[in-house]
């Protein structure tokens, strides 16, 4: 539109000069095609110097909150850009939809100089990993009048993860739940020394076995147990259990990831050291991340993410018979499993208010 108008006030100058046979006019208009030529011009010589890469940058969002991107724009020409936009898209990696953006920055010129910073804010709808690719940059001349556009080569995974909802979890009696011995979990505890003894008492149901003290017992024939102090209360085996869905939409998986992370993060709050498994297709292996401080919970989720965990229902069950019977499960059909009991069974459309409205039993 901006075009069309000055284009046409240029003719009508131009008009109006030869019918009145004004000079001042004719050079008037003679100037504004000519500058209108080098402002036609210019996007297509400066958009050549010019380069955009994405930085280095923080890789986790949280899903329905905006994140803050940047790019930066590396002008190696002496002509300053007061405005270029960049265009991008955003993918998940299960699914054809791109969700697409836009933003608007400007690149100073000088040979020395830093490169300039764009940021831009999206959000991410589901949990999981997203693919922020870069898809054309478009240079303005100063009046913003013409443009000029190139092709953009560039990528930035970005690891959406959900936003914890506090859920409440009734704990069973202490004990341990995992499959096999906990020697490794323990040596992965940060902040704990299990060298010193806070108290020896009598031994009661429920206790772990590798709290027993085997020479005090030995000596008076009667079970005691030692307490440590910051110790777990429980230990538990999770696995997470893809083998349900067909199709690993972003949209099925969202509410996978969602309520798996809400657990993991009660179990945690909750004292519990817990293994946490799925499978990985690569490898035909089952991999495994002691579950042991907030930290650790990042990793499970973005190693989650990196890895294909689709599985026939034969590779499942042996994983299932791997794993021993006293096991949690939570798999993509929103199911909740504790040693072969169903916890909870939740709904793609309602669970992130059923997450939050019951206290779940173990």
């Amino acid at each position: 539109m901006k075009k069309l108008t000055v284009i046409a006030l240029i003719f009508i100058m131009w008009y109006i000069a030869g019918m009145y046979s004004s000079q001042i006019l004719m050079v008037m208009a003679i100037c504004a095609a000519a500058a209108i030529v080098v402002l036609a011009l210019l996007p297509r010589i400066i958009k050549r110097k010019i380069n955009i890469k994405i930085p280095t940058q923080n890789k986790i969002a949280y899903k329905n909150m905006e994140k803050m991107c940047s790019v930066q724009a590396v002008n190696q020409g002496k002509i300053p850009v007061n405005r270029l936009s960049v265009s991008f898209f955003m993918k998940y990696k299960t699914d054809k939809k791109k969700f697409r953006k836009k933003f608007y920055g400007s690149a100073s010129a000088g040979k020395n100089k830093e490169p300039d910073i764009m940021s831009f804010y999206f959000t991410a709808p589901y949990c999981g990993p997203v693919t922020l690719t870069l898809k054309r940059l478009k240079v303005y001349d100063w009046l913003s009048i013409f443009s000029s556009g190139k092709r953009l080569e560039g990528s930035e995974s970005i690891f959406v993860i959900p936003v914890d909802r506090q859920i409440k979890i009734n704990m069973p009696l202490a004990g341990d739940y995992a499959g096999d011995p906990l020697t490794d979990f323990l040596s992965s505890k940060s902040g704990s020394d299990h060298s010193e003894i806070k108290l020896i008492r009598e031994y009661r149901q429920g206790d772990l076995y590798r709290h027993l003290h085997f020479n005090y017992t030995a000596r008076t024939g009667i079970p005691w147990v030692k307490e440590f102090p910051d110790e777990n209360d429980f230990v538990f085996d999770l696995l997470l259990d893809t083998s349900c869905a067909a199709v690993q939409t972003a949209s099925i998986m969202d509410a996978f990831y969602d309520i798996s992370y809400s657990v993991m993060n009660a179990l945690l709050r909750n004292n519990a050291m817990v293994r946490v498994s799925w499978y990985n297709k690569d490898k035909s292996t089952i991999d495994s991340i002691v579950l042991d401080s907030e930290d650790r919970l990042i990793d499970i989720m973005t190693s989650l993410y990196m890895t294909d965990t689709s599985c026939t229902q034969e590779e499942i069950a042996r994983i299932y018979e791997e794993l021993g019977t006293s096991l949690m499960v939570i798999n993509t059909r929103l199911e909740w499993y504790f040693m072969g009991k169903a916890v909870f069974l939740f709904t793609k459309e309602n669970f992130e208010k059923e997450l939050v409205s019951y206290i779940f039993e173990l």
